[in-house]
């Protein structure tokens, strides 16, 4: 119909989602409209092996199921009118998690602030580092002069 985002797409076959979307874990339905008073047909299908069991569309009705094998399901066709429904899946995939700009800047911002512990870490070692090689070099200058002044230098005459 006019509001289907795939034109091949065949509502009515059997499927399972996780088949489609390696990623869906779950999937859940929002029902905005109702069979029977805005259109006849399209009831959800879940097809086991022991009985196929129909929900039929209200509006608000949600109906949520686990995305795999186990909840083969179609939605009936629609003979008349017009089905709105929202359709909705999940994912417990961390790596596949949605993203938006607040979750970015955060992320951001906690890289930003581990470089920074870690830059202020590096840079406490490296003061450490100069502040003993100051003081070597203060030691090692106190005690050349304590020398000279105590005649082990050398005067250059052999």
């Amino acid at each position: 119909d006019q509001w289907d985002m795939y034109s091949t797409h065949v509502y009515w076959n059997a499927h399972v989602d996780k088949a489609n979307i390696p990623t869906y874990d779950y999937s859940a339905l929002l029902y905005l409209n109702s069979l029977g008073e805005d259109f006849t047909g399209g009831g959800f299908e879940f097809i086991d092996d022991d009985a196929n069991r129909v929900v039929e569309p209200r509006a608000g009705r949600l109906v949520t199921f686990t995305s795999g094998p186990e909840n083969l399901h179609r939605v009936r066709k629609v003979a008349s009118g017009t089905r709105y429904v929202l359709a909705m899946w999940f994912t417990c995939s961390e790596a596949h998690q949605y993203e938006d700009e607040d979750t970015t800047s955060v992320k951001q911002l906690e890289k930003l602030t581990l470089a920074l512990r870690q830059t202020t870490m590096q840079l406490s070692a490296s003061k450490t580092i100069t502040e003993r090689l100051q003081q070597d070099n203060e030691r090692l200058a106190r005690e050349l002069e304590a020398s000279r002044a105590s005649g082990g230098g050398s005067s250059g005459n052999a």
